[in-house]
């Protein structure tokens, strides 16, 4: 696993994704709306894009949004490692509350 990228906005990500090609995008539901987190995923079709979230409410929109995973912030570094291992194996699950 390597780190290609970083930004610190939705259309910095889209910009930095363009760039890198990455296979799978983490990206915090605070700094990306909706049409960002779909054109990642547009940009690359096969790229998987996981939606780091604070409050469970924006489930709904990131999976609309074609969002591979939603986790949520605060569920701890074990399974923000879960989803991108399952991203990484092109796996689909939700996690919308810590355990």
């Amino acid at each position: 696993m390597q780190v290609v990228g970083q930004a610190a906005n939705g259309q910095e990500a889209l910009t930095v994704a363009g760039q890198v090609r990455p296979d799978i995008v983490l990206i915090d539901d605070a700094l990306a709306s909706r049409d960002e987190i779909a054109a990642l995923k547009s940009a690359r079709e096969d790229a998987q894009v996981i939606v780091l979230a604070t409050y469970p409410g924006g489930l709904w929109e990131a999976l609309a949004a074609s969002a591979s995973d939603y986790v949520l912030i605060d569920s701890g570094s074990e399974r923000v490692v879960s989803a991108i291992r399952r991203a990484a194996q092109r796996g689909i699950a939700v996690e919308s509350k810590p355990h």
